[in-house]
This record gives structure tokens, sequence and C-alpha cells, in this order.
């Protein structure tokens, strides 16, 4: 029995995973904490229970989708809907209205035996702490995203409204990438993943200068290629324009896409993880359809490469634990040598 009353929603989920994944609840990933060691800094650890379903996906090439982006963005929410457990009224990640962080580390979606893409690929969703949380710390946040932006097949970046320096400016903070990243530590452009930029609760036309309707990727491109205008803080502005400079570098392929606000209503819109599917606004179900396929496409062309070949289950689990290494080291990721390492001992 269908009760969210729209097939589609449902077909998209089926097409993404071939079968509802027996996963039930999600799993953290990296757990982080504060101190320890002489730098005061923080800790980051893999959990095992995650480890071990990674490694019983076996050789089976995996597709990694993460998701990033401020705190209180819905990110948990979208996640909740690409696995289609709103739509089969299944168990939800919690998501929270308070200002307090919901998700902390990373958490782990999916990678259940059968979450395999129509090519045979697993596909593994991670969920990455919002930044810049009260409770949050630039060096942690920037770091984790880091080691999601490596490890990723698609980077899903989940943000608010328009593209604007405020948000290029947020932004700035957790992609000091040139810090966490080495120079030659990102891999082949093939290596690299794809960027699906989702642009939540957006009402603009999108416009060029003459009035002319852009498509969101050219409404992206646009924005990443734009120069901060005279008279801004010099400081801020050139922030903003080196994040721009790392985002065009960084991911040779970029998409982007909108959804309007899933409901008016605003005591709606705190309880939106009670809601059934019907309940969302249709533009926002057909525009959330349309991002589903976008996605689901990129990451069937995409299992994750590194060194040349796919990525399996067993081999991700020996990679992150490298990283993670790396990370409490305080030395810049490099998937490389991270790749190397895990060949040996794995």
């Amino acid at each position: 029995g269908s009760r969210d009353g729209s097939p589609a929603g449902g077909r998209a989920f089926e097409r993404l995973h071939g079968e509802p994944d027996p996963q039930e609840a999600p799993l953290q990933l990296i757990k982080v904490s504060a101190g320890g060691g002489l730098g005061g800094g923080w800790r980051f650890e893999v959990c095992e229970e995650a480890i071990q379903r990674l490694e019983a996906l076996g050789k089976r090439p995996v597709a990694i989708c993460t998701i990033c982006g401020p705190y209180r963005t819905g990110k948990s929410f979208l996640l909740n809907l690409l696995l289609g457990r709103m739509v089969r009224g299944a168990g939800r990640f919690r998501t929270g209205s308070t200002v307090r962080a919901c998700t902390e580390g990373v958490w782990m979606w999916g990678g259940g035996a059968r979450s395999s893409g129509l090519d045979g690929n697993s596909i593994v969703f991670l969920d990455c702490e919002g930044f810049g949380s009260t409770e949050s710390n630039r060096v942690r946040d920037s770091k984790l995203m880091a080691l999601c932006m490596l490890v990723s097949s698609v980077l899903v970046l989940n943000t608010k409204g328009v593209l604007n320096e405020g948000l290029f400016n947020q932004l700035s903070l957790v992609c000091g990438l040139a810090e966490h990243i080495d120079e030659h530590g990102a891999g082949t452009s093939a290596e690299r993943p794809a960027l699906l930029w989702l642009l939540r609760d957006f009402l603009l036309e999108m416009r060029d200068d003459g009035g002319g309707p852009l498509t969101a990727d050219e409404y992206l491109e646009r924005a990443l290629r734009a120069r901060p205008t005279s008279g801004a803080n010099s400081s801020r502005s050139q922030a903003a324009g080196d994040v721009r400079e790392h985002l065009l570098g960084f991911f040779p392929q970029r998409q982007c896409t909108t959804l309007v606000q899933p409901v008016i209503d605003e005591a709606r819109l705190q309880q939106l993880s009670d809601l059934r599917y019907q309940d969302l606004r249709p533009e926002f179900r057909s525009g959330f359809e349309a991002a589903q396929a976008q996605l689901a496409a990129l990451l069937r062309s995409r299992p994750k490469p590194v060194g040349g070949q796919p990525l399996s289950g067993v081999s991700f689990a020996a990679l992150l634990r490298r990283l993670v290494e790396a990370l409490n080291a305080e030395g810049r990721l490099h998937i490389g040598s991270a790749w190397e390492q895990a060949q040996h001992s794995a």
C-alpha cells in the first residue's frame, strides 16, 4: 500500500536502488571528538559497525554520494526523500528544527547488500555534519568537508536560497581545501567527484543581464565566474573569490538544480519529518523527482575510481582508515598515497 499518493516518488527510488534497502537505521561512519594530543585539536575515528557494513559489500564497485552544506538546510530531510523512506513511511534520519546540529560527524545510509544501482554498483549515501553551527568549529568542519570531497563520486552541496557573496563567504570558511588536501592529492580529474549543487527554497527567476532565461547550470557557472563588486570588503571578497576558484578547479563536472520550499505553512515547515510525501507541494515533488533522476544518472556513471580502478566496499573501508589517520596526524590528505597504504594493508 503506497501511502504517498505518488507512485513516481517510489519508482524513482526503485530506479536508484533496485530494492528497498535492508539497512533500517543510519550508521555513524566517522566520529569526531574534541581534544587529545598536544595540539588539543580534533580526533576523528572510523566506526567499526559501519566499516563492517562496507566490507560486507565485498568487491562490488561502490558509488558514494555525500550530502554536505550549512547546518539547518534540510540535508537529512533530503536524504529521507532520496532513499524513499518518506515515500514508504519508513524510519527517518533524525531531523531537527532546533539550533542544535543534529548530525555529528559523518553518517552512512545505504550500503546494504541490495542497494545496488542498475549496473550492479552499490550506492552509499553519506550525510556530513552541517557546517557553521553554534557548536561547530571551522577546523573540524573543513577537515570533514575535505575528507568527503576526496571520497565522493558525487558531492551534493545543499544550500538555501540564491548564490550570493554571503554564501560564498560562508563556504570559504570550510572549503579552505588547500589547507587539508595536498595540491597533488585530489587525484586525476576522472577520480574527482561530480558536483551537484542543490539550491533549496529557491524563488528567483533565473535571468541573464539582458533579461533572457538561464538554466540552473548556467546560473551556477555565472555565479562561480562572477567577479567581486568594487567597494566590497576586500578580504571577504578575496575569500569568496578564492572559494570560487577552488570549486572550479576541484570539480571538473558541475551541475545545479533548484527546489522550491516543500510546504508554504510555517508551522508545517517545523514538522517536515512528520509529513507524508503527498503533503508536500506538487512543484516541490516534481522538482525533487527531476533532481533524483539527475543524481541517479550521475551515480550510475560514476563508481568511485581511485588509482585507475573502481573502489569496492572493501577498498573504500581501507581507504577511509588511512585518510582518517592522516587527518589525526594533522597531515594534508593525499588520496593516492592513502590508496597505496590501503592496498598494502588489504
